[in-house]
C-alpha cells in the first residue's frame, strides 16, 4: 500500500506575496482608524452618513460636514494575531514561514514594525496602562523583564586557623 502525503498549498507562495499581504493588512488598519465622516443638521442634530441624503423635519436645516476621530482606546493596532486573523491563517503557520528560505527577512521586518508600535505605547507618557503592551513584548518578542547578574572569576578564599581563644 502506497502512502501519499498531500500538502496544502502555501497561502503566500513567495516572500513578496507575504510582504504584500502585510502591507495590505497595515493599509487596512490605517483605513479602519480614519476619522468618521458624517453630515449633521444644526436644527435637530440628526446625523447622516456621507452616502445618504440628509432629510429632516427642520424648517430651515443647516447641514454641517463633521469628522469624529477614533478614540485612542478603540484604534486597531497591528499585531501578529491580528494579521493572522485578517489573512485567514493560524499563528503557527505564520511562525512556520520564518523558517522557510527567503521569508526570514520579511518576517523580521514585520516584527520590527510591531515592536516599534509597542515601543510607542510603552514610551508614551499619556499611556495609562502599559501592562498589556509589556505582556505582549515579553511573551511574543522575547523581551526580558528581569535583571540577571553574572559573576565571573575566582575570588581566593583564605582560611584562618590560628585565631586566639579569649576567655
Amino acid at each position: 500500500m502506497k502512502v501519499i502525503h498531500s500538502c496544502k498549498p502555501l497561502k503566500f507562495p513567495t516572500p513578496k506575496d507575504l510582504q504584500n499581504a502585510i502591507e495590505l493588512y497595515l493599509e487596512y488598519l490605517k483605513n479602519e482608524n480614519k476619522p468618521i465622516e458624517y453630515v449633521r443638521c444644526e436644527g435637530c442634530f440628526k446625523r447622516f452618513s456621507i452616502d445618504e441624503e440628509p432629510v429632516c423635519d427642520c424648517s430651515e436645516p443647516h447641514y454641517v460636514h463633521m469628522y469624529e476621530d477614533v478614540k485612542p482606546g478603540d484604534m486597531l493596532r497591528p499585531s501578529l494575531y491580528g494579521f493572522c486573523a485578517w489573512a485567514g491563517i493560524h499563528r503557527q503557520t505564520l511562525s512556520d514561514y520564518k523558517h522557510r528560505k527567503g521569508y526570514e527577512e520579511v518576517y523580521e521586518w514585520f516584527l520590527s514594525i510591531l515592536q516599534a508600535d509597542l515601543e510607542q505605547i510603552l514610551l508614551n507618557p499619556g499611556t495609562r496602562n502599559i501592562g498589556g503592551a509589556k505582556f505582549v513584548a515579553i511573551n511574543n518578542y522575547g523581551w526580558k523583564d528581569k535583571v540577571s547578574v553574572e559573576h565571573n572569576g575566582a575570588t581566593p578564599v583564605t582560611f584562618v586557623d590560628d585565631i586566639p581563644d579569649e576567655d
